[in-house]
């Protein structure tokens, strides 16, 4: 399952300077141009858009954490971003876990 945290690509113990900052790379992988003429780059832009404006809001990522606790959903630590401020190429069970290419998760 993914979280907000893994769409933003940071740690759920993410400060929130560091979070402005995940958003501000994903945010120039995403050029206005091509979102206006993309609609999966647009519609992936709207979740990330989304997701930082949750995490950003002490309040609603209060809430949000409360949810993913008692859902029973475990975070994962994730991967670093590329230079362009994208997920590295990174093979996802249905649970958020990393899995490698023999399907080994963990």
């Amino acid at each position: 399952m993914k979280t907000l945290y893994s769409i933003l690509g940071v740690d759920p113990g993410v400060s929130p300077e560091d979070l402005e900052q995940a958003y501000l790379r994903r945010k120039v992988a995403y050029p206005q141009a091509k979102l206006d003429t993309d609609e999966i780059l647009r519609i992936q832009w709207q979740g990330i858009e989304q997701a930082y404006k949750t995490l950003a809001n002490p309040d609603a990522r209060n809430m949000y954490d409360r949810r993913l606790k008692n859902a029973g959903v475990k975070t994962v630590t994730v991967m670093p971003l590329d230079d362009v401020g994208a997920y590295r190429h990174l093979p996802w069970d249905d649970h958020g876990t990393i899995c490698n290419h023999e399907h080994e998760c963990f």
